[in-house]
């Protein structure tokens, strides 16, 4: 969330056949929907590239817990079908 077209994000993982599980995020952007291989290109500046999600999708908003906590597995059920592969080169 420390770029500034993101106002809000949730990464989780999703299987994969080759590594069992690879890491993917949903965005909300803050005034329009983020170019998501941009997204990705200036991760992989801040992250090692494991952790550079490979699949993203972005949304207008992201699901919360009662107490107010990221929905994790209930954002992985609704947004994983809704997931692209996007480039970090």
């Amino acid at each position: 969330m420390a770029l500034p077209e993101i106002a809000e994000a949730c990464v989780f993982g999703v299987p994969d056949d080759e590594w069992g599980e690879r890491v993917a995020m949903v965005v909300v952007g803050r005034s329009a929907p983020p170019d998501l291989d941009a997204v990705a290109r200036a991760l992989r500046t801040r992250l090692a590239a494991y952790k550079v999600p490979t699949r993203m999708a972005t949304t207008d908003s992201l699901p919360y817990l009662g107490i107010g906590k990221l929905d994790r597995r209930t954002a992985a059920d609704r947004f994983t079908p809704t997931l692209r592969p996007v480039s970090s080169r």
